[in-house]
């Protein structure tokens, strides 16, 4: 757990200096056949949403628009996180 809480703050440092390299990076995962690479994304992406919500804020209607796939998504693991 201590791990993840780590990893979840090296995130944030991304969202920070640089949101859109970031975004970059996470919003194709959310297209890979992989339910666990999806989650995952998902539960990235609403950390930082959170955490650097003064960065973020700019970036919702993007972000917005990438989550029509998971959204549709019927497996229950991802739909919960989207």
């Amino acid at each position: 757990m201590n791990n993840q809480k780590e990893v979840l703050r090296c995130f944030t440092v991304l969202a920070c200096c640089s949101p859109d390299r970031l975004l970059a990076f996470l919003l194709p995962k959310l297209d890979s056949s992989h339910e666990r690479t999806r989650v995952g994304t998902l539960q990235v992406l609403r950390h930082v949403i959170y955490s650097a919500a003064a960065q973020m804020e700019v970036k919702k209607p993007f972000i917005l628009s990438s989550m029509r796939l998971p959204l549709l998504d019927t497996n229950n693991q991802v739909n919960q996180w989207g």
